[in-house]
């Protein structure tokens, strides 16, 4: 078993940042784990820090009109955190295939052992087009990336859902929204898991998860998360727009839960 030190900056090298979390008691769901939209949270939380680190921050490249959006996602998850339970967030640039930019994270839980592995894709988009762009040149110099990777995207992304075993309506709430104008990442990743029954959520645990980031969604759109079985324990899901355009495809994995 691994046991983690606390994080110094003299042996962390630049192109990591490693941070110690306490698991807030709200945080945590009906199971008494950390939600998956805490989760969520906590790697935006590391990535938008150390990109302030680096010199490509909010505030950094507000300067050229362009910011952040997460593109996609996947986390490998052999346990969530329990509410209360201090864990550690690595994170790091890995690579930059051509336009997007690669983050990868590991958690460790309390007693050092790896419990999420997860690798992240990122793209700048054009704050007054709104769309993806290079960005500005200066950026690659900012970035020290280190290509050991923590998971591998699967190799096709999520697909668009051919049926809907089952949806539900969302509506977007003030607090949903984030500084760009739009619902939240980790809210969309929430808003996944709505179709499930409440039973079935108590009886299962998440164990992979492959999110697409499509569209963007706003406070006054209309939105449905469906959800329909794959084989055995693996899911599709789709949130939507009234308009039909998917702002979130996703798979994921679950097993039955021994809590």
């Amino acid at each position: 078993m691994k046991i983690v030190e606390e994080p110094d900056s003299r042996t962390t090298p630049r192109s990591h940042l490693r941070r110690p979390l306490r698991v807030p008691f709200h945080h945590a769901d009906p199971t008494g784990s950390a939600s998956i939209v805490a989760l969520a949270g906590y790697m935006q939380q590391a990535a938008g820090e150390h990109a302030e680190q680096l010199g490509v921050g909010a505030k950094h490249l507000a300067r050229d009109g362009v910011f952040w959006v997460l593109t996609r996602l996947y986390l490998r998850i052999e346990r969530a955190p329990r509410g209360g339970e201090t864990i550690e967030i690595d994170t790091w640039p890995s690579q930059r295939p051509r336009h997007l930019y690669l983050r990868d994270f590991r958690v460790y839980g309390e007693d050092g052992a790896v419990i999420i592995e997860a690798a992240s894709s990122w793209a700048l988009i054009d704050a007054a087009r709104r769309k993806a762009v290079k960005g500005p040149s200066w950026i690659t110099d900012h970035v020290a990336f280190d290509v050991a990777r923590a998971a591998v995207f699967p190799d096709k992304a999520p697909m668009r859902l051919e049926r809907e075993e089952r949806a539900v309506d969302m509506t977007p709430r003030w607090s949903d929204i984030d500084i760009n104008g739009h619902v939240n990442n980790a809210v969309l990743i929430g808003w996944l898991l709505e179709a499930f029954s409440s039973d079935w959520l108590a009886d299962h645990a998440l164990s992979a998860l492959d999110v697409a980031f499509r569209a963007e969604c706003r406070r006054d759109d209309e939105v449905s998360s469906a959800i329909t079985r794959i084989v055995g324990e693996n899911f599709g899901h789709s949130v939507k727009r009234g308009d039909g355009a998917a702002c979130v495809r996703a798979q994921s994995w679950w097993r039955t839960s021994n809590r």
